[in-house]
C-alpha cells in the first residue's frame, strides 16, 4: 500500500513538472511570435496593410453578428447622438490617415471637430442629447480618439479647447452606471486610447456610447448617475448634466452647455 502511494506521488510530481514545462514553453513561443510578429507589422508596410485588411474585415463579419457596438479599427469620423435610440453616422477616413506621418497635419486635422459635424449634420436625424464628435485616428504611428461635445448650434468655444495630441495617464479606476430602475450597477471600461489631452468624456452621449458596446441591458435616461473613483481615491458622482475634460496631469469636471441642457429636458427613457 505504502508503495502505490509512493509510486502515486512520483507520478503526480513526474505529471506536475511536465505541466510547468509546457507552460514554460508555451509562455516562451507566444512571447517571441508576438514579439517578432509586431516587429514585422511595424515594419514591413505589406505585411501591415494585409493585417489591417484583414482585421477590417473581421471587424464587419462581427459587427454583423454582434448584440451591441464594436469598435472599428480603422480610422473614422463618427457623431454619436440619440434619437429615441443610440445612432451613429460614421465616414471611413483611412485615405486621409493611414499614411500620413506629420503629427501637426494629423493634429490639425484631427481637431476640426467642427467642419466633420457641419459635414455630417444633414445625415444627423433630430438629437436628444449633446452631439459628441469622435475622431480615431490609426495608422503606423499612432492610435487613438479624439473626443469633443457640441450642440448643434456649434457654440462650443467655453467648453472645448484646441490643444496638442498628448497621452495623459488613467486617472479612472472603477467607473460604475446606476440608475434607479436597474437592480444591478455596470462597469464601464475607459478605452486607453481616449487618454488624450483635451478629450472631453463622460458626457451624456459619452456614457451612452459605453453602453452601447457593452452588452448588459441597461435604462437610460436623466436618472442615471457615474460613480468614479479616480487614482487618488476620491469618488465621483456624475450626472446628465456634467462631463470631465481630460488635462495633462489632471481632470475637471465641468458642466454642459445650457443649450445641450434645454434639449435634453425632453429627453425618452430607454
Amino acid at each position: 500500500m505504502i508503495g502505490f502511494d509512493l509510486l502515486d506521488e512520483k507520478v503526480v510530481a513526474l505529471l506536475t513538472t511536465i505541466g510547468i514545462h509546457i507552460i514554460h514553453t508555451y509562455t516562451i513561443i507566444k512571447f517571441q511570435l508576438t514579439t517578432n510578429a509586431t516587429h514585422l507589422y511595424n515594419t514591413n508596410d505589406l505585411v501591415r496593410e494585409c493585417a489591417d485588411t484583414l482585421n477590417d474585415g473581421l471587424f464587419t463579419l462581427h459587427s454583423l453578428v454582434s448584440s451591441h457596438y464594436i469598435e472599428a479599427p480603422y480610422s473614422h469620423w463618427t457623431v454619436c447622438y440619440k434619437n429615441g435610440d443610440y445612432k451613429e453616422r460614421r465616414i471611413n477616413t483611412d485615405i486621409i490617415f493611414y499614411n500620413l506621418t506629420d503629427m501637426t497635419s494629423i493634429e490639425t486635422i484631427a481637431n476640426s471637430y467642427k467642419d466633420i459635424f457641419n459635414l455630417m449634420r444633414p445625415s444627423v436625424e433630430q438629437n436628444e442629447l449633446d452631439n459628441l464628435v469622435i475622431t480615431h485616428v490609426r495608422n503606423k504611428h499612432a492610435d487613438f480618439f479624439v473626443s469633443r461635445v457640441l450642440d448643434n448650434n456649434l457654440e462650443d468655444d467655453g467648453f472645448n479647447h484646441i490643444c496638442s495630441l498628448d497621452k495623459t495617464r488613467n486617472y479612472f479606476i472603477n467607473i460604475q452606471y446606476c440608475h434607479p430602475d436597474m437592480k444591478e450597477r455596470i462597469t464601464l471600461t475607459l478605452d486607453k486610447r481616449f487618454l488624450i489631452k483635451g478629450n472631453i468624456i463622460f458626457s451624456s452621449c459619452f456614457v451612452l456610447r459605453c453602453l452601447n458596446y457593452q452588452s448588459i441591458p441597461f435604462k437610460f435616461d436623466n436618472k442615471y448617475k457615474l460613480l468614479i473613483m479616480d487614482s487618488d481615491i476620491n469618488n465621483i458622482e456624475l450626472t446628465h448634466n456634467k462631463y470631465i475634460q481630460l488635462e495633462s496631469d489632471n481632470y475637471k469636471v465641468h458642466n454642459l452647455p445650457t443649450t445641450i441642457e434645454e434639449k435634453k429636458t425632453k429627453l425618452k427613457s430607454i
